[in-house]
């Protein structure tokens, strides 16, 4: 399905991308460093620095060190939010992260019938989304993955759009109404709700699904604004 892209979707992630790691950490007009300051909550994993947003909860323990930490946040919308997410990383492997629309969410649309609302994305060796029972959990997208220093990505109702390492040419959205559910959609299979999770390091709701890799993230609200 092809959304409406808004310029200020690019704007803001403009805004906040910073320069890759593995290139010079001087400024540049679209491209800086990822600094706390930008964000509204960050956690920098091997400082074990952490600044907090009511809205951006623990939902499993953070467990491990470093770039190993794994954990998942449960990160509650309010109506017309959008919520960029800025992760850092350092050789990622195995389970790196799942963005989903359910607790329960544990890889390839699947959460054990807990919500019909349950399409997520994760970066598991490729970059893929999978819709929610809507559409069949079946698959949304899939990608390279291009992954190796940063990813930034911009979820709202329905959509979600991603950059990575800093190059405006791997600019990505994609919308659909069996995307994410996050403006008091009706759910067969549980309670109406407007919230997402994502799992670092780890799939949401299967914690023997591992990776490592991400060792800083970032997450700014872009409040009532949601104008795919």
């Amino acid at each position: 399905m092809a959304p409406r892209f808004d310029v200020k979707n690019l704007y803001f992630l403009c805004l906040f991308i910073g320069a890759s790691l593995a290139a010079s950490y001087n400024e540049t007009l679209c491209c800086r460093y990822i600094h706390e300051s930008d964000y509204d909550a960050f956690y920098d994993f091997k400082k074990r620095f952490s600044k907090h947003d009511p809205q951006i909860k623990m939902f499993h323990s953070f467990t491990g060190s470093g770039c190993s930490m794994r954990g998942v946040f449960k990160l509650e919308f309010g109506r017309g939010d959008r919520l960029l997410i800025d992760m850092i990383f350092e050789d990622p492997q195995g389970w790196v992260y799942n963005l989903g629309d359910s607790s329960t969410n544990n890889g390839y649309g699947g959460d054990a019938g807990t919500q019909s609302n349950d399409a997520e994305m994760q970066l598991y060796g490729t970059l893929s989304g999978y819709y929610s029972d809507v559409k069949g959990s079946q698959l949304a997208f899939g990608m390279a993955n291009n992954n190796n220093v940063r990813a930034t990505l911009l979820a709202g109702d329905h959509c979600v759009t991603w950059y990575n390492e800093c190059d405006p040419t791997s600019l990505n959205y994609f919308c659909s109404k069996g995307w994410f559910a996050l403006n008091d959609d009706h759910d067969s299979e549980g309670p109406v709700n407007n919230d997402l999770y994502l799992g670092v390091n780890r799939a949401i709701g299967a914690p023997e699904l591992v990776g490592k890799g991400v060792c800083k993230i970032g997450f700014k609200w872009i409040r009532g604004s949601n104008t795919y």
